[in-house]
């Protein structure tokens, strides 16, 4: 997801070299390569390289001078690494193109905070400039360059530098260049996201004036930020795990307001284009009496209904002490914050939660009965007229809306572009993401349940901790004797029960005398025991945040949901077949895996003579086959003779030609035999050894490769069974419905029956003329 991204720094003498050589993965950072994907200067022509031109500056600029500045961006990766090279141009030659600079772009792929969570690029841009201005003045010496600027004789000095790089106003207007300038090549590129420089706070005012309600809600949050060292560190404080911690919830929370705001934004564009298309193809006097009536006026209905039931739940009190009361408001929102974390606060903490409790009764205390109970007739007063207001006009719309379909009820176009819209909903999407999510749910749900067990016996784990991972494989030894026993016992094997009784003795009072030695220090105890838990509370609320995110989606995804019952059916049957198909193809991979993995030798005397092939590049087996040729050519020779000694007389010369064959070969393979057994001589035992060494643990690590491979192949044939009984549940689960049913659905015209009074603390609802009182 694009994000907005940039900071300026600068460089002292004697730092330039070694930060060219970062930028660049030379030098030290070799290592590097890899990320570095992309890299320009514009340098001047007495400079052989920008590595001569940066060293230049760092032995020539005054001791105490500034030879770098370094403004720092990240790369939307959204876009190409070509596209992302041509925004970055466009940017160096609005903003840099009258200074030397070196520019690469550095692409990584992050590791992601959450299981669930994707993998993304952190693709960055390194831009590093020299502040002396080109200003045409031809300085063929470097020493010449680096000088300080004579403003009066312009060529007797060096190249100034340009003063603006020292104003924060100049920070502000390329942060803002950069956000426009992204935002356009996003837009070209036909990509719905967008940046921004401005605060959280100020993006939210702004969509607030605008009326972007769904963006506000979008931006309400937390800003995710974090100082990248802190992340990167092996060992955190206290102190700096909660830092971490708090990012990476308010990173989740993003993550999911993004979700959201932008399938809701999704939705609305593809609203205006089916009202845009049914406009083109319809009357002017048709328009009035339109598709696009019928969902503006269900759009403000719906907006009247949330406001009814804002206004319905409204807290007088609040109110009435907010508008006598300057700057209420703000210190109740503070104090709200603060309560929800106040599970993890220490007594220090709590302390000044209590204090700004305090503070805030004190100011509500300033406030007489009188003035308060007149205030808050004014509020009720200004509520009920609202919502009689509200409700009247809802009624109104919905009248309208009847009349409109009244109307047009023979109008085919009018009927037939309804029909469409709400046939053409992307069920198939919006199945896709039912099925995900549920699955989604069912890990999330295991996952609690695992954290509920471990809170269960975090004190079993506190001492196994503290015993320094002993004591529960000792209680399992204890428990698996136990079993034992009572094996034999069934068994009749009395002399194997009375030496596991009294083993067991010895391994209870083992278990004990453990126990005992890990409780001694309580306050230690007690404080591992704390942070354990308080660890799996915090993975515990982390996991319920994306739960409640993940539920809002599915509901959601319901309530997109298209209604034709035989479209949802035969996409269902379409996923089921699909990953039947991707299932029976795992299965053959897993087969060939497993005959693979049988197919690797183990065989120490197999293992030693892959060992001499490979350290005799190949000789030792050439010797082999050589040997092997020339031992069945004898073994021929051999035979043929038995044939012909049959008869001598006749075969002489034939048996004479054959026998000094057979010398030769014989004397061939004494040869090769030698040079055989001298080749084996030349490699040390020590050498075999580590050849084979090495051999196995090449065997051993395709072994692990393998069984890797066959595991994550399972494991998928899991998922796609899991999404398959899914599917079949929302088949079966799927009623078939009439086509009066469905459109009146899919419109759901109907303003409900049920309306909540407030009654102060408590809430009245009002059901089918039933009362029902719920606590606010």
């Amino acid at each position: 997801m694009a994000n907005y991204h940039l900071n300026m720094s600068y460089g002292k003498v004697g730092k330039t070299n070694a930060h060219f050589d970062y930028i660049t993965a030379t030098g030290k950072y070799t290592g590097k390569e890899k990320e570095l994907v992309y890299q320009c200067h514009n340098m001047p022509d007495w400079a052989n390289s920008p590595k001569e031109f940066w060293e230049m500056a760092d032995s020539n600029e005054q001791i105490n001078g500034r030879t770098y500045r370094e403004v720092r961006i990240s790369l939307p990766e959204e876009l190409t690494k070509e596209e992302n090279i041509e925004l970055l141009n466009q940017f160096l030659k609005e903003n840099f193109s009258n200074h030397y600079y070196s520019v690469v772009i550095h692409d990584k792929e992050t590791q992601p905070d959450f299981e669930s969570e994707k993998k993304h690029q952190n693709i960055h841009a390194h831009i590093m400039f020299c502040p002396r201005i080109i200003d045409n003045i031809d300085r063929e010496n470097p020493n010449k360059y680096f000088k300080k600027a004579n403003l009066k004789y312009k060529e007797r000095g060096g190249a100034p530098k340009d003063e603006k790089w020292n104003k924060v106003e100049t920070l502000f207007k390329i942060r803002k260049d950069w956000e426009i300038l992204q935002n356009k090549h996003l837009e070209k590129h036909n990509i719905h996201e967008r940046v921004s420089c401005e605060t959280l706070e100020k993006q939210r005012q702004e969509a607030l004036e605008k009326g972007d309600f769904e963006k506000y809600e979008q931006l309400n949050r937390l800003p995710v930020s974090i100082n990248n060292i802190l992340l990167k560190k092996s060992k955190h404080s206290e102190n700096e795990k909660e830092l971490i911690k708090e990012y990476l919830i308010n990173k989740e929370i993003k993550s999911i307001k993004d979700e959201i705001y932008h399938k809701l934004k999704e939705k609305r564009d593809k609203n205006k284009e089916i009202i845009s298309e049914f406009n083109s193809s319809i009357s002017s006097k048709e328009k009035e009496i339109s598709f696009d009536d019928v969902l503006s006026k269900k759009a403000k209905i719906e907006q009247n209904n949330s406001i009814i039931e804002n206004l319905n739940n409204l807290n007088y009190e609040h109110e009435v002490y907010s508008n006598l009361i300057s700057g209420y408001k703000d210190k109740v929102d503070e104090l709200n914050k603060l309560i929800k974390e106040k599970d993890y606060f220490t007594d220090e903490e709590l302390n000044i939660l209590a204090q700004k409790y305090n503070e805030l009764k004190n100011l509500e205390a300033t406030i007489t009965k009188d003035d308060f109970e007149k205030e808050k007739e004014n509020i009720i007063s200004k509520v009920r007229t609202n919502i009689n207001s509200l409700e009247k006009e809802n009624q109104k719309l919905s009248d309208e809306i009847s009349q409109i379909f009244a109307k047009n009820s023979n109008n085919k176009d009018f009927i037939n572009k309804v029909n469409e819209h709400y046939n053409n909903i992307d069920s198939k999407t919006a199945i896709n993401n039912i099925i995900l999510n549920l699955q989604e749910v069912e890990k999330i749900n295991r996952k609690l349940a695992l954290i509920e067990l471990q809170l269960e016996n975090s004190r079993k784990t506190t001492l196994n901790i503290l015993s320094k991972k002993k004591y529960i494989p000792l209680e399992k030894e204890v428990n698996r004797i136990k079993e034992e026993i009572q094996i034999k016992s069934n068994l009749g094997d009395n002399e194997s029960v009375e030496k596991l009784k009294s083993l067991l003795i010895k391994k209870e009072k083992e278990l004990k005398e453990l126990e005992i030695n890990c409780t001694k220090n309580m306050d230690k105890f007690v404080r591992i025991k704390e942070s354990f838990e308080k660890k799996l509370k915090n993975n515990r609320t982390e996991l319920k945040v994306k739960l409640h995110g993940i539920n809002k989606s599915l509901e959601k995804n319901y309530n997109e949901l298209s209604l034709s019952n035989k479209d949802v059916r035969s996409h269902l049957s379409s996923v089921i077949e699909k990953n039947n198909k991707s299932i029976e193809i795992n299965n053959e991979k897993i087969e060939k895996l497993r005959f693979i993995k049988k197919s690797l030798t183990k065989d120490i005397k197999e293992l030693e003579v892959l060992a001499y092939l490979s350290l005799t590049n190949g000789k030792y087996g050439k010797l082999q086959d050589k040997l092997s040729n020339k031992m069945n050519e004898i073994e021929k020779i051999d035979i043929e003779l038995i044939k012909l000694k049959d008869n001598k007389l006749f075969n002489f010369l034939t048996i004479r030609k054959l026998e000094k064959e057979k010398a030769l070969l014989e004397k061939e393979v004494n040869n090769i035999s030698k040079e055989f057994k001298e080749l084996k001589a030349s490699i040390s035992p020590e050498q075999l050894t580590d050849e084979i060494i090495k051999i196995k643990e090449t065997i051993d690590e395709k072994e692990h490769n393998i069984n890797k491979e066959i595991k994550e192949l399972i494991n998928e044939n899991k998922e796609l069974n899991t999404m398959n009984n899914v599917c079949h549940s929302l088949f079966n689960d799927y009623k078939d419905l009439s086509p009066e049913q469905k459109f009146e659905k899919a419109l759901d015209l109907s303003l409900g029956n049920s309306k909540i009074h407030n009654t102060g603390n408590w809430n009245l609802k009002i059901e089918d003329d039933k009362e029902k009182v719920i606590r606010l």
